[in-house]
């Protein structure tokens, strides 16, 4: 068909405004009198004292608003001056906390006024009632939030099959129109503008709400909020723009985090045609829609700013502009501490692609004139953990700086047998053949699956936070011995299909070991942490056939959607 494309990019515009053109979240900001300060900020609130019939000994307030969605919403809430919270009701029809009590195994349910989205989400009829407070001041924000249902999975289904077509023609029509590219392009672009629009004024998502604390404490009295472990070369480069445009709100620095992914995008181009620009479209497409990515280009997180100064120290490096590469790594750790690991890897790639690690005579003296960047670096660093007393800025007590676990590592594995499927199941043969010729991996895997069994625990407080769509995963896998033999069946899997995945260059290889040390010295066990090692690992590795290339990318951009959705109406978030 001559006009297939055409007729392509015609549906896959009409899927996407379809899909996310609409206004998903009504929300209304109530301001009163003040009855008692926040305890953040000492700004007003909205309250109404009264004494509880049943508990007379009790001081409580109330909030009560009035919402107009498609129909006229009316919310009335009881809180006792302890932030737990009483009762709610939504058009005169009370909600069942109990019910979310057992659902959440939570002996009360509180209302927290520093910010954080609370635990709380109960639904009525096609509604869900949420609580938050957004902004640095003491405002009380209600939302009614749209459940997903079987429309909106089917408008994503849509997008996800109009994006498909488009880009299956991308990566596999040798004959393909000019156009086609620009209607790619424009239909992704299309996508992300309205993905924005639709969480620009959603309130703090997880840690947005202490990254924000972070920014309002540096411009309001200049120093450093406790609440945040990073480095703040973040959070100045917001200000900084916040400066020029004289602005500071949420729904702004949202903005300049999308247009930081922007440069990040073109950090990774920079970076895949320092290795081979034969491949770059899929890589492409497959950075965009990364799953563990996408979503936080729209929130005010570290992870794509630093993802974006990692690619550009790569880039470099394979361009053998390792003074350069290496002040890229230093800019990435004052983004975030642990990506030192990262300028430890413009080291050792530099002495092994060069020197294959022989460093007698005069390979020395070249070699750390190459290396001079890094080891100023790391000087520095060593310098910062002593004075600091630890790698963590913050709660040292959450983030301890001399232990090492090993629960991202197997979650990170885990990650790879779910996002990169279609090359694990095309990885199959090659696993099975390097088993048949390499005898002994058989025992040692079955040692290693041994040692996981006995080991794997999740034992991190916050991992107990049962809303969190990761600890539900990992409380299911650890519930039953079985499930736990099926997730650890999933990592060494996935570790073996690493293993027999070629990379473009033999020095690359210092990813593995790397990784590693990168996700080992966190407790906590969070997605975002394997975002840098499995970003990474898909831009060294070689592509395989164009069909598990699409594959891949048709999963990601699946996954990487829903997940937004879930985070844009509360659904989950991972």
């Amino acid at each position: 068909m001559r006009y297939k494309y055409d007729i392509a990019f015609l549906f896959s515009l009409a899927a996407i405004f379809y899909a996310f053109y609409f206004d998903a979240v009504i929300s209304k900001e109530f301001t009163a009198q003040r009855h008692y300060a926040d305890r953040v900020t000492e700004g007003e609130v909205i309250s109404f004292p009264f004494r509880n019939l049943s508990q007379q000994d009790v001081l409580a307030y109330t909030i009560k608003g009035n919402f107009h969605s498609t129909s006229a919403q009316i919310i009335d809430a009881r809180f006792k001056f302890d932030d737990e919270i009483l009762a709610i009701n939504l058009n005169r029809h009370s909600l069942d906390l109990d019910e979310a009590k057992r659902k959440y195994g939570a002996q009360r349910l509180l209302y927290t006024p520093d910010g954080y989205v609370i635990p709380l989400a109960l639904e009525i009829g096609d509604n869900i009632i949420e609580v938050a407070s957004r902004d640095f001041g003491g405002e009380l924000i209600f939302q009614i939030e749209r459940v997903l249902g079987l429309t909106d999975y089917l408008k994503l289904s849509l997008v996800v099959l109009s994006l498909g077509l488009l880009t299956y023609g991308s990566l596999t029509d040798t004959t393909q129109p000019a156009r086609l590219r620009f209607y790619l392009f424009a239909s992704i672009s299309c996508c992300f503008v309205l993905l924005l629009q639709l969480i620009k004024d959603h309130p703090f998502i997880l840690d947005e709400f202490y990254h924000y604390i972070q920014l309002a404490t540096i411009k309001n009295r200049g120093e450093l909020y406790e609440g945040v472990t990073p480095l703040p070369g973040y959070h100045l480069f917001l200000l900084a723009w916040g400066v020029i445009f004289d602005q500071f709100s949420l729904s702004f620095f949202r903005h300049i985090n999308v247009g930081i992914a922007l440069l990040s995008l073109g950090a990774f181009l920079f970076a895949v045609r320092g290795i081979d620009g034969k491949y770059s479209k899929e890589k492409t497409l497959q950075y965009l829609f990364f799953p563990l990515l996408l979503p936080h280009f729209f929130l005010v997180y570290t992870d794509v700013l630093s993802m974006g100064l990692v690619l550009l120290c790569m880039g470099f490096l394979l361009r053998e502009r390792y003074d350069l590469a290496g002040l890229c790594a230093i800019a990435s750790v004052l983004v975030r501490q642990n990506n030192i690991i990262w300028l430890v890897f413009v080291g050792l790639f530099v002495l092994w692609s060069k020197y294959r690690f022989d460093l007698r005579g005069m390979h020395l003296a070249t070699a750390l004139k190459d290396n001079v960047v890094v080891l100023l670096g790391g000087i520095a660093f060593t310098a910062f953990v002593i004075i600091n007393g630890g790698v963590a800025m913050a709660v040292e007590h959450a983030h301890p700086s001399y232990t090492l676990h090993l629960s991202n590592v197997y979650f990170s594995l885990f990650c790879v047998f779910l996002l990169f499927l279609p090359l694990n199941i095309a990885n199959a043969t090659k696993v099975f053949g390097l088993l048949k010729n390499k005898r002994w991996l058989l025992p040692f895997c079955a040692l290693c699956l041994a040692y996981f069994f006995f080991t794997f625990e999740v034992d991190y407080p916050f991992n107990d936070n049962r809303l969190l769509a990761r600890n539900n995963l990992l409380h299911y896998f650890t519930a039953s011995a079985w499930r736990t033999l099926c997730f650890g069946l999933c990592v060494i899997y996935a570790a073996l299909s690493i293993a027999v995945t070629k990379l473009h260059r033999q020095e690359l290889l210092l990813l593995y070991p790397l990784a590693l040390l990168y996700l080992m010295p966190s407790w906590v066990v969070e997605p975002r942490y394997a975002i840098a090692p499995l970003l990474l690992f898909n831009l060294f590795r070689r592509p395989t056939s164009p069909r598990v290339e699409f594959a891949l990318t048709m999963l990601f951009i699946a996954t990487s959607l829903y997940i937004f959705l879930g985070y844009q109406t509360n659904k989950f978030i991972l």
